[in-house]
Parts: C-alpha cells; sequence; structure tokens
C-alpha cells in the first residue's frame, strides 16, 4: 500500500525528497526509507540533484526513471488494431496498426500478440523490458477480473481477452474500457494529474464517460460507471442501438448525427460533409448540432450534480466545427445544474486526436504500475535505443 502511495506521488509531481515523501503519505521516515531503497535498488527511481533549504542538509530529489521498462498499449476499434510502444510518460517509441481479420476471440488473442512481438521487435528492446500491456476496448469492461463483460461492436459477452493475451505473452495484461483509459490518461499525462475530481466525456460512434472522484477512477460495482450515452433524454423518443428510446446516444452520437441529417434528405454522408455544412451556415445541420448540445449538456449537468464535478473535459468530433454545439452544451450546463457561487464549473473542448487512445491504452498498464499490480521480471536489458 505504501509502495503504491509512493510511486503515485512521484508519479504525479515529478520530484520530491524522501521528506517530501513522508510528509505527502503520513508515513514514517524509516518505512518511506526503505522502500525508497528498495525501488532505487530495482532501477524504479534514481536520484536527481539535491535542492538546498535552509541551514540544513540539502535534499537529495527523487524521480521515477521513465526508461526503466516499456509499456504497450493496444486499441481495438472496428476491425483495426492501433498500437503503441511507449516509455512510462506515455511517450511513443514506436507505433503499428494491423487490420483484424476475425472477431472471434482466440484469433484476435493470436493477433494482438503478433502485434506485440512485432513492436518489441521494431523498438529493439528484450521482451524483460516490458512491464505489461494495456488494452483498451469499447463497451463493459470488468477491469479486475480482465474480462469484456460486453461489446456491442466487438459482439462480444464474457470473454476473458486480458487472461487469454497473458497466457500467450507471459506477460501482465490489463483490459479497461476506452473511455476510461482515456480518463486515466488525463490523469498520468495532462495538467489534470495533480486534480482529484474530474470528469471526460467522449461523444463517438458511442457516448461514455470517465470519473475520477477523490483521486480514484469510479467503475461501478457492475463496471458499467459512465454510460451517460444511455441517459434518457427524449421521452418516447428516437430508437437507440441498446433497445430503449429517447437516450443520449440516439441525438447526439456521430453516428446519429449523420442518420438525422440523411433523414432530412441533406447530401452528407461523412463527418467532413457535416463539419463543412455548419462551417457553411446550414440551417438544419446547425439545428441539429443545437439539440444535440442541448442534450448532451443536459444529460452533463446530471453528472456534474450527482458527483459534485467542477472539471469536465468533453472529446468531440463537434467541438471541431463551429461554435454552435458548445455553446448549446454550456448554455444546458448553465441552466440545468445547480449553481454554486464558489464553485465555478470549467468546461474544456478537445478534440480526440489518434494519439491520445494509444496514451490511454498505455496508461491502463501504467496505472497498473502505480497501484503495485504488475510484478517486476527479475533482470531486464538495457534499451538499445
Amino acid at each position: 500500500m505504501l509502495r503504491s502511495k509512493l510511486l503515485r506521488e512521484l508519479y504525479q509531481q515529478h520530484t520530491l525528497s524522501r521528506a517530501d515523501l513522508t510528509r505527502l503519505t503520513g508515513a514514517s521516515s524509516a518505512s518511506v526509507t526503505q522502500i525508497i531503497r528498495e525501488l532505487l535498488d530495482e532501477g524504479v527511481v534514481q536520484e536527481q540533484g539535491s535542492q538546498q533549504e535552509g541551514l540544513g542538509r540539502p535534499r537529495v530529489m527523487l524521480c521515477i526513471q521513465q526508461d526503466f521498462r516499456c509499456v504497450v498499449g493496444i486499441r481495438m476499434v472496428s476491425q483495426e488494431i492501433h498500437a503503441s510502444l511507449m516509455n512510462l510518460r506515455g511517450h511513443s517509441l514506436c507505433q503499428l496498426t494491423h487490420h483484424l481479420t476475425s472477431f472471434e476471440p482466440h484469433q484476435v488473442t493470436a493477433e494482438l500478440a503478433e502485434v506485440v512481438h512485432k513492436l518489441i521487435l521494431q523498438g529493439g528492446i528484450s521482451k524483460d523490458k516490458l512491464l505489461g500491456v494495456g488494452l483498451a476496448l469499447s463497451g463493459i469492461v470488468d477491469a479486475r477480473q480482465n474480462l469484456c463483460v460486453y461489446s456491442f461492436l466487438l459482439g462480444w459477452k464474457h470473454v476473458p481477452i486480458g487472461e487469454m493475451l497473458e497466457k500467450r505473452l507471459s506477460v501482465p495484461v490489463r483490459v479497461d474500457n476506452d473511455v476510461n483509459s482515456i480518463t486515466i490518461a488525463q490523469k498520468l499525462f495532462s495538467e489534470m494529474r495533480l486534480e482529484r475530481y474530474f470528469t471526460v466525456l467522449y461523444i463517438g460512434e458511442g457516448i461514455g464517460a470517465g470519473f475520477y472522484h477523490d483521486d480514484e477512477l469510479l467503475t461501478g460495482r457492475n463496471n458499467a460507471a459512465g454510460e451517460i450515452g444511455h441517459f434518457t433524454v427524449v421521452r418516447n423518443g428516437r430508437l437507440c442501438i441498446c433497445g430503449k428510446r429517447g437516450c443520449l446516444q440516439a441525438y447526439a452520437s456521430t453516428d446519429s448525427l449523420l442518420h438525422q441529417a440523411r433523414e432530412q434528405g441533406l447530401d452528407i454522408e461523412t463527418l467532413e460533409d457535416l463539419h463543412h455544412a455548419a462551417l457553411q451556415g446550414d440551417p438544419e445541420v446547425l439545428r441539429l448540432l443545437n439539440f444535440a448540445g442541448q442534450l448532451v449538456g443536459l444529460a452533463l449537468s446530471y453528472v456534474i450534480d450527482t458527483l459534485d464535478i467542477q472539471k469536465v473535459i468533453v472529446y468531440a468530433p463537434t467541438c471541431n466545427t463551429e461554435r454552435t454545439f458548445q455553446n448549446a452544451l454550456l448554455e444546458a450546463v448553465h441552466h440545468h445544474s445547480l449553481p454554486l457561487v464558489d464553485s465555478p464549473k470549467t468546461i474544456l473542448f478537445k478534440p480526440g486526436e489518434p494519439e491520445l487512445w494509444l496514451a490511454g491504452a498505455g496508461g491502463i498498464a501504467i496505472n497498473a504500475f502505480l497501484n503495485d499490480q504488475l510484478k517486476l521480471p527479475l533482470t531486464a536489458s538495457v534499451h538499445e535505443r
């Protein structure tokens, strides 16, 4: 437990002294010194200069050695595997994309293992340099059991993909939901690393959210926390793929927006067409984006008030068009959420770059390492790069 606390404090703060770690964790100086000695011996932590404060002895500063091991991050989207070999700060060393030949779990496992082996070869490292693999999937994932509970896109139910891949590779594997993965990426690699409470909302083919609450990722008893796309926002509304009517996803997902545009007789086939029409001021497209923004803002206000969240990051392709969607969302949040004068809400809009998803997938493994859930190999060769 203390080892995990020390690792996480060092990761979030970048450099700290032993005295800093003692103060931040509330542990005894002797316990901190002992565990830091172990981490130094393992090569996980290194000393990085000293700082003089007052008249006492200079404080020796410590940091995590970001290149002492690597992780592989893999995201499965549709029939493509996107993968990256990266260091412990999420910096990519090499990447590749692979087209799946099948969604059959054993075949997928074989192809995932092949991708990992190719990255190891391409990155010029030995296998014992690999700390672990993070796998990000769409759908409901039991991260504790490394189990895909249900994925509509993959057609999977109760597939132990983490265990299957771990047996194939003889390397630790951790699996999580893809939106949780980008939430973890925000916690590890962005300005959110020091925030204890925030939400990430992703709008794409589906709509989902990830939550950090009191510095912990919320997953829920059944690992279904964050299924905001299936909030009912219109009574007896449009039919959703889940079988219900009036779900947020049936109005504001990218697929739904394109479908609604075509229903209006508009010549729109792709998101690029939608963006272009919005920029040209097409009234029907602007109406669709405005209504979608209002509904997303309504659903988001429920989350903000329920979890007492003040910071939200929204990833959505519709954020890249013009400000109709954003303004409608912000107005709805302001109108529907509880007004707390001393707690202003910050909502940031960002595009969902491919690198974000890879960083998130790798972040699954890095996060498990910081939680002291990955067992280190006894030896590792020096990185050849």
